[in-house]
């Protein structure tokens, strides 16, 4: 049994396409505003399973729940590619350039796929995009790219390796690359510790807190034999020198027969207080009998979250 309580109801989260199914939150909080705006949300539309209309998306909140465009943007931010589709979408902020990065994939569905950058001093006007990584063999190696500054200014990268498979790849990895300027990435490395036994892990998030240098990630699986469409949502939290700690139970599962997300739960989005106690969840979630899809909002308590995983952790 998971441990959050699904959202009732989703949040009206508008979308370029008219058809208000988002899914792939990234969400950003500025205490004092940037151009206005405290949230700052990418996205992507998915309107019934539609991947032609993944494509990057951004929109602004003052409170986190009623939102719209920023001015000056008409979304999408990049059209859909003549082959293929896009997809993946991770919003960053780079605090010496004082500029947002929005990092998507492309796959071109037959053999390659790119991980792909906007760049935005004011969050109105973007440049790009520009390839950052490319996989020239494999059209899903480098599934949902989720990116943090490190401790001595560098970035880190964390994505999901499906291959050639994708949703139902039953061999997924986590990997991860470093660079300095989060512009040009190093060699990947594997993730061996970060693993969720008995599942596959799907679309990851991840989060370092400044002031303690942990990293905290919840990611969507799905158990081994099935596929994307079974996901439920796990939590891991890494300390400084250690290992990834990884637990048996999901925080997240789809919700009761006839919910709006009663089949899936996808990737999630989340704004952490630890010293102040308070998670903000923001997830992806489909309902199995039109195959439409949204966004909820859980709040609660991260003491309380952690209480409850403890007990059940996966050695």
């Amino acid at each position: 049994m998971a441990i959050l309580k699904n959202a009732i109801t989703p949040e009206l989260i508008p979308s370029y396409d008219g058809s208000n199914q988002t899914t792939h939150p990234s969400v950003l909080y500025f205490p004092d505003g940037f151009q206005g705006y405290e949230y700052w949300m990418a996205m992507t539309p998915y309107p019934f399973n539609d991947g032609g209309y993944e494509d990057p998306s951004v929109l602004v909140s003052r409170d986190g729940r009623s939102w719209q465009e920023p001015v000056g943007v008409t979304n999408p931010l990049v059209p859909r590619p003549a082959v293929g589709h896009n997809c993946d979408v991770e919003l960053c902020y780079e605090p010496k350039l004082k500029e947002l990065r929005l990092y998507y994939v492309e796959a071109d569905d037959i053999r390659r796929s790119w991980v792909k950058l906007l760049r935005s001093r004011d969050g109105s006007h973007w440049e790009g995009p520009q390839v950052v990584l490319e996989d020239p063999g494999q059209m899903y190696s480098i599934l949902s790219p989720a990116i943090q500054q490190r401790k001595d200014g560098s970035w880190q990268m964390w994505y999901v390796d499906s291959g050639n498979t994708g949703f139902e790849n039953q061999n997924n990895k986590v990997r991860s690359r470093i660079s300095l300027d989060g512009l040009l990435w190093g060699e990947e490395t594997t993730c061996n510790d970060l693993a969720q036994p008995g599942h596959q892990i799907w679309h990851i998030s991840v989060w370092r807190d400044p002031a303690t240098d942990v990293l905290h990630a919840f990611y969507p699986a799905y158990p081994d034999g099935t596929n994307c469409d079974y996901c439920s949502l796990f939590y891991a939290r890494k300390d400084p020198g250690q290992d990834w700690e990884t637990y048996s139970d999901a925080v997240l599962d789809p919700g009761p027969k006839g919910a709006w997300d009663d089949f899936c739960i996808y990737r999630a989005s989340f704004l952490l207080d630890e010293p102040g106690d308070k998670l903000k969840l923001w997830y992806g979630g489909k309902k199995k009998s039109d195959s439409s899809w949204n966004m909820g909002l859980v709040e609660t308590s991260y003491t309380d979250l952690r209480r409850q995983l403890r007990t059940k952790i996966v050695t």
